[in-house]
C-alpha cells in the first residue's frame, strides 16, 4: 500500500511539473493586451487624472455601452468618469475600485445591473488583475477558484496554440480598441446590430445583498466628503415586461432599505428593444443619446450636483 501511494505521489508530481512547464511556456504567449478588460487601466488613469469635483458612474457594461461622457460633461459643467466595465467583476470590486479616486465634493452615481452579484466571477476578476495588476487589490485571493481559473486559461491557450490563433483581438468585437478616450464603448455605434438581442435568464426575486453593501460604502464616501446616488440601469423593454413583477419587488426593497438618494424609477431606464445593440443592457448609438437626455433631466430636476451643500 505504501509503495502504491508513493507511486501515486511521484506520478502526481510528474504531471504537475509537466503542467507548470507547459503553462509557463504557453500562457505568456497569449496575454490578451487588447482584451475588453484592458480598459480598466485607462478608466483608472482617468479617475485619478481628472479634477474634482467630478461625477463618477459605477456599474457594469450597461454603463460601458450606455454613456456619452462628453455630452454629460457639457451638461454638468464638470468632469465625468465612466467606470462601468463588466457586471461579472461584481458590485464589491466596483466600489473598492472607486474609493482611491474619491475626493470631497465628488458625486458617485451607482447604476448596477438588476440583482448584480456582489462577488462576481473569480475568473473574470483574475483576468482583470492580469491586465491591470492593481485590480488584485479589489478582491480576495481564493485558492480553489484560482486553480480552476488557471487551468481554464491554460486549456484555452493550448487550444489557441494548436489552432494557430495568435491574434486574440480577432476573436471578439469586445476589445480595448472599441473604447474611446473617455472609456465609453463606441465601436458599435456605426455597426448593424445582431438580428436578436441576447436574452437574460428571467430574474428570480430575492433580497438583494447589494443594498446593505451600498449602505456600507455610502458611509465611506460620506467620510470622504462625496455624495452617492442610485439610478436604475438601461434595460430593454421586452426584458422589463418579462421581469416587471420581480423588479417592482426589488424597487420596493430599495426604497425601503437603501440609505442612498434614488434618482428616478426603473421605468426611466426602459427603452425600446430597437435602441439596444446585442444584449438587453447594451445600448446602441441612438439609445445612448436618449439615455443621456433622461439622466440629464433627472439630475437637473433635483439639483443633485451640489454635493457640498448636502454633506
Amino acid at each position: 500500500m505504501k509503495k502504491f501511494i508513493k507511486h501515486i505521489i511521484i506520478f502526481g508530481c510528474i504531471v504537475l511539473g509537466i503542467y507548470m512547464l507547459l503553462a509557463a511556456t504557453i500562457n505568456p504567449k497569449y496575454k490578451p493586451t487588447n482584451d475588453y478588460l484592458a480598459i480598466l487601466a485607462l478608466k483608472n488613469e482617468r479617475l485619478y487624472r481628472v479634477s474634482s469635483p467630478k461625477v463618477m458612474f459605477i456599474g457594469g457594461s450597461n454603463l460601458a455601452f450606455g454613456m456619452d461622457t462628453p455630452k454629460l460633461e457639457q451638461a454638468f459643467g464638470r468632469p465625468v468618469v465612466n467606470m462601468g466595465t463588466h457586471a461579472a467583476l461584481g458590485m464589491e470590486f466596483m466600489l473598492k475600485e472607486a474609493i482611491p479616486g474619491i475626493n470631497p465634493g465628488d458625486i458617485v452615481i451607482v447604476s448596477p445591473e438588476y440583482l448584480l452579484s456582489l462577488d462576481g466571477d473569480y475568473e473574470i476578476k483574475e483576468l482583470a488583475s492580469l491586465l491591470f495588476p492593481t485590480s488584485s487589490e479589489y478582491f480576495d485571493f481564493q485558492l480553489i477558484p484560482a486553480i480552476s481559473a488557471h487551468l481554464n486559461r491554460t486549456r484555452k491557450n493550448l487550444a489557441r496554440n494548436f489552432n494557430g490563433d495568435t491574434d486574440l483581438g480577432k476573436q471578439s468585437p469586445y476589445t480595448l480598441e472599441s473604447f474611446n478616450e473617455y472609456g465609453d464603448f463606441t465601436a458599435h455605434w456605426n455597426q448593424d446590430p445582431p438580428e436578436q438581442l441576447k436574452k437574460e435568464w428571467p430574474l428570480s426575486y430575492r433580497k438583494w445583498r447589494g443594498i446593505s453593501l451600498l449602505n456600507e460604502y455610502n458611509n465611506t464616501f460620506k467620510e470622504t466628503g462625496a455624495c452617492m446616488y442610485f439610478i436604475f440601469p438601461a434595460y430593454a423593454e421586452s426584458e422589463y415586461r418579462k421581469n416587471e413583477k420581480v423588479i417592482n419587488y426589488l424597487y420596493k426593497d430599495i426604497v425601503e432599505s437603501l440609505k442612498v438618494d434614488i434618482i428616478g424609477k426603473p421605468i426611466d431606464g426602459v427603452l425600446p428593444d430597437s435602441l439596444f445593440y446585442d444584449t438587453v443592457y447594451h445600448l446602441g448609438k441612438d439609445g445612448v443619446q436618449q439615455r443621456m437626455q433622461t439622466i440629464i433631466e433627472l439630475m437637473e430636476d433635483r439639483s443633485l450636483l451640489d454635493c457640498e451643500v448636502r454633506k
